[in-house]
């Protein structure tokens, strides 16, 4: 699901959602902060299967979707990310007004593989347009760090290369786990269990990469932003 998977892979590359962190403090010192992202891209999914039990599928979608609103509208960016997050809500709008009007479920979780592949084309299309999106992502997510590195750096192409594999792989998964008639709570947990491993691997790895290619090319960390 664009609105989800890749969110959750926005927050792990280091764009932060400007919900405030929660310093989690205790006597001696301070634990890390809590970025809030990932549980805000989570609760559009969490209210749908509660509400879907409680009022029924379309009520279920729609709060889902009013929660997908707000989190967009929290989370505004422009540049790259920005236009990665339109899209999603575009998405997600478009499969939100049909699962309403024909009371599916399936319409609803389609926009999970028709998101993975949009999403997929549009990288692959930077490829072509020699672009590579995760050089653009990545600078404007850490300019000081990754700034110096050429964007058409080798590293920026086969990063993007791998990133298309992966979500083209878990679009092609979630489309297996919907003909299989899963129960929609069934499939929510089942895809995002296959889907994670895999995407964590991924963002493992360009995180490493990135690094490497940022400390050769003389480039120094960003900061954190405050909370």
């Amino acid at each position: 699901m664009l609105a989800s998977s890749h969110s959750e892979s926005r927050a792990v590359l280091g764009h932060r959602l400007p919900f405030p962190s929660i310093a989690a403090r205790r006597r001696g010192g301070a634990l890390p902060d809590v970025n809030l992202a990932a549980v805000a891209n989570l609760l559009p999914v969490v209210l749908y299967v509660v509400v879907r039990h409680a009022a029924g599928t379309q009520i279920g979608i729609g709060v889902a979707f009013l929660a997908l609103i707000v989190v967009f509208a929290l989370n505004r960016r422009r540049g790259v990310m920005g236009g990665i997050a339109l899209l999603s809500l575009i998405i997600a709008t478009g499969a939100s007004v049909a699962g309403i009007l024909l009371n599916s479920d399936i319409a609803f979780l389609l926009r999970d593989p028709i998101g993975d592949f949009l999403t997929a084309g549009v990288i692959l299309g930077s490829l072509a347009l020699r672009r590579p999106l995760l050089g653009l992502v990545a600078r404007e997510v850490s300019p000081r760090f990754v700034g110096g590195v050429d964007l058409q750096c080798r590293l920026f192409y086969l990063l993007t290369l791998l990133w298309a594999g992966q979500i083209l792989a878990t679009g092609g998964v979630r489309v297996f786990l919907l003909l299989q008639g899963l129960a929609p709570d069934s499939y929510i947990v089942w895809s995002r269990a296959a889907s994670w491993p895999a995407g964590l691997a991924v963002i493992v790895v360009t995180g490493v990469l990135l690094v490497r290619a940022g400390r050769r090319t003389g480039s120094e960390p960003s900061q954190p932003a405050a909370a």
